[in-house]
Order: structure tokens, then C-alpha cells, then sequence
């Protein structure tokens, strides 16, 4: 009767045991697949995005080398970034080597050697302005950059620095903010 309980108390033991090896095996696969961890959810190469106004035209587009978005937010990077507003005699193409895009607030950052391109869209027309600075916030909606970085300003024989810097693109408006310096070379 004895080596029936030994045989009985050993097998309850062996499936304690066993029960207790599948329980561990069960929470490492859980902590494997947990989801707390930032990830890129969303990866693409050579990305571009065309944006319509309310009219069915091209309010923007924006392209880039890489687009990487992560699940736990709302933002996704940039690398080498090129974002062009269309207007009616000129466009500007922004680039930079870097940037984010806050879909839920329609803003886009550019940062890292950000330049501002006004470019004729009709042959023989003037180049226009060119403004660099390191860091571009733009309101895609309101269709407004800004930065309170340095911003160099390029026009012809113009060249200006100012501390920050304004461009409203629906209304043509750029306005420099504080510390504004230039020197006009006659041609």
C-alpha cells in the first residue's frame, strides 16, 4: 500500500511540475509579443503625399526618402524630406535632411539644413526668395511656416539674417521677427 502512494505522490508531483514548466514557457511568449515597446508600424521608401484643397486641387506635396510611422504615436519621421506649395507664379520647395509629420495636427517639422526655394513656374521668370535655417515648423492647413532659429534670407544682390521668421503662404506675407540685418550688393 505504501509503494502505491509513493507511485500516486510522484506522479502528482511529476504534473506540478510539468503544469508549473508550461505556466513559465506561457509568460516568456507573452512578454515576446507585448505590444508597451515602441515600433515602427508603418515603413516606406521613397514616400510621397499629395494633398487636395477643398477646390480638387494640389494644395502640397511632400516626399521623402524614408517614412517610418510608430504605433504608440501620432507622429512619423522624415529622412530627407521635400515638401512643395504650389502657387500661382511661384512655388516653394522646402527640403531638409530631416523631418516629422504630426498628422493629428496637421504640422509638419523640418530640421537639420532646412532650405526654403522660391521657383518659378513659368519659363524666364526671376528665381526667387531663399531662406535657410535649421529648423521649419509648418501648419499645413494655414499653409504658415515658422522657426525662431537664425533664418538667412537670399534675394538677388539681397542677403539678410533675421531671428525668426514668419511666412504666411495664402497671403504672400514673410515677416522677419527680431534682429534683422542685410547688406545690398548694386549690381
Amino acid at each position: 500500500m505504501r509503494l502505491k502512494s509513493l507511485v500516486t505522490l510522484l506522479i502528482l508531483v511529476m504534473l506540478a511540475l510539468l503544469i508549473w514548466w508550461f505556466q513559465l514557457d506561457a509568460d516568456r511568449a507573452a512578454k515576446l509579443f507585448a505590444t508597451d515597446e515602441k515600433f515602427v508600424d508603418a515603413y516606406m521608401r521613397d514616400f510621397k503625399l499629395t494633398a487636395m484643397n477643398a477646390a480638387g486641387k494640389t494644395d502640397y506635396t511632400l516626399s521623402a526618402r524614408e517614412f517610418n510611422h510608430y504605433n504608440n504615436s501620432d507622429v512619423a519621421t522624415l529622412e530627407q524630406p521635400v515638401l512643395h506649395f504650389i502657387q500661382d507664379d511661384y512655388h516653394w520647395r522646402l527640403s531638409a535632411e530631416r523631418g516629422e509629420i504630426n498628422d493629428s495636427h496637421n504640422q509638419i517639422m523640418l530640421q537639420d539644413n532646412v532650405v526654403m526655394q522660391q521657383i518659378p513656374l513659368h519659363e524666364g521668370a526671376a528665381e526667387g526668395l531663399r531662406l535657410l535655417t535649421e529648423r521649419l515648423d509648418i501648419d499645413t492647413g494655414a499653409q504658415l511656416a515658422t522657426t525662431e532659429l537664425q533664418v538667412q534670407i537670399e534675394y538677388r544682390q539681397l542677403k539678410m539674417k533675421s531671428l525668426g521668421m514668419r511666412l504666411d503662404n495664402r497671403n504672400g506675407q514673410l515677416e522677419l521677427l527680431s534682429n534683422v540685418a542685410g547688406v545690398y550688393v548694386k549690381p
